[in-house]
């Protein structure tokens, strides 16, 4: 609502400028003031009696309205957001960094430019790079990571509103739990893994958000929740929430329920969430 009054007001702003330009336009080229109503009616009578005027004159009125009503038009046309998807290459060999911060999914909007405890444009940043996550991964030994209680985090997740994404796989991390919020945040829960597996996970996520959205993936937040972690050195700590038991984890989501924002926009976050589920079918299928 506020942005279709905001809308109107620079139409009338537009309009109100446009209106003193061919004023003062005509006013001095031809002596013709277009809020008389004596001007009109001469001009009538000039009409009427086939006088010669400068084609000038029409044309300026002319031109003058078609620039009023194509700046109408650019002012309240709507604006959509342009998602495409492209077949990514190995994010392992992407050196672009990564824009990680945080805040708690209470409903918050983002900044003008898709999460909440997550990682946001506007925030205190942390640079992290796919290239520096897989080096990690790299140098820890290979686990099983099957992600234990899988059903319980999606029951909550889904008892909190959020809108999940079945997923197999992302890296290393197996049988992930991916739920998307309508502030566009996107979470990622798993249990028994350390935060370096969910920090390569969360990489890959970021690479395919920068290499198909372009500009529009520093808009893209993902935040992570271990549950009972493998291993408690978190060098994460904005990006990566990690829970003692199921128990810790459930309070945390009771109070970070996934709730409308006051400007839903059903349209875009339809859009993404269609988007996000086929980022999510192609990295569970690598």
């Amino acid at each position: 609502m506020n942005k279709n009054f905001e809308k109107i007001f620079l139409g009338l702003l537009w309009l109100m400028m446009v209106s003193l330009a061919i004023t003062f336009w005509m006013s001095v080229k031809y002596g013709f003031n277009i809020f008389s109503g004596a001007h009109w009616a001469y001009l009538s009578s000039l009409q009427a009696n086939r006088a010669q005027i400068k084609p000038g004159f029409y044309t300026s009125l002319i031109v003058a309205l078609g620039i009023a009503l194509i700046g109408l038009y650019f002012l309240a046309r709507p604006h959509f957001r342009k998602i495409k998807f492209n077949k990514p290459q190995d994010n392992t060999n992407n050196q672009q960094n990564y824009t990680a911060t945080s805040s708690l999914n209470n409903g918050q909007t983002r900044p003008a430019s898709p999460l909440a405890g997550q990682i946001k444009k506007d925030a205190p940043k942390q640079t992290y790079s796919t290239a520096q996550t897989a080096a990690t991964s790299s140098k820890m030994p290979e686990q099983s990571n099957n992600n234990p209680l899988h059903d319980e985090i999606s029951n909550i997740f889904d008892s909190a509103g959020y809108i999940m994404k079945p997923c197999k796989k992302i890296a290393k991390m197996n049988s992930p739990v991916v739920a998307l919020a309508y502030n566009e945040t996107l979470w990622i829960g798993a249990s028994n893994i350390s935060p370096n597996v969910m920090m390569d996970a969360i990489g890959n996520i970021m690479a395919i958000f920068d290499e198909t959205l372009g500009d529009s993936a520093n808009d893209m937040t993902i935040r992570g929740c271990i549950i009972a972690p493998s291993d408690t050195d978190n060098p994460n700590p904005e990006v990566i929430t990690l829970f003692e038991n199921i128990d810790k984890f459930k309070e945390f989501m009771e109070n970070n329920k996934n709730t409308l924002p006051p400007e839903h926009d059903a349209e875009l976050f339809e859009a993404i969430s269609t988007y996000i589920s086929t980022v999510v079918s192609h990295i569970g299928k690598q």
